[in-house]
This record gives structure tokens, sequence and C-alpha cells, in this order.
């Protein structure tokens, strides 16, 4: 395992539901899910940095939303 290469992923789906949120408490849970998923990815990395400290956390982003003034929307 080390010093070979090795292809793997983490992926973490996080959900959160509201019932008739405020538009200000909205925008402050929408910030605290992103700022725990990026605690959540830096712990994987944390745990997994003996195998490979070159690891690269990306593609932290949206993929889907439902509710609000926009409605429902999925990421392409």
């Amino acid at each position: 395992m080390f010093g070979e290469e090795v292809n793997s992923l983490a992926q973490i789906y996080p959900t959160q539901r509201v019932k008739k949120p405020r538009n200000r408490e909205n925008r402050i849970l929408k910030n605290e899910i992103n700022q725990y998923l990026s605690v959540d990815m830096l712990t994987i990395y944390g745990m997994c940095k003996a195998a490979d400290r070159g690891m690269v956390i990306e593609n932290l982003r949206l993929l889907e939303k439902q509710g609000g003034k926009s409605g429902h929307w999925t990421a392409a």
C-alpha cells in the first residue's frame, strides 16, 4: 500500500430538514453545514494522512436543494 498510487474516494452527503425557516436562519444554517462538512473532510484527512499526505480535498458543492423561494434544484 505505501509507495503505491491508490485511487480512492470519500463522499459525504449531509441532509438537513427545516420546517419553514426564516431567511436569516436559513442562511446561518447553510453556512453551518458548509463549516461542518469542511471539518469532516479535514477529520478524514487526519485519519488517512499516514497512507498519503498528498491527498486532495476538492469539489465541496451543493448537489440538491429543495424548498425556499427558488424551489427544487439539482446539480447537472
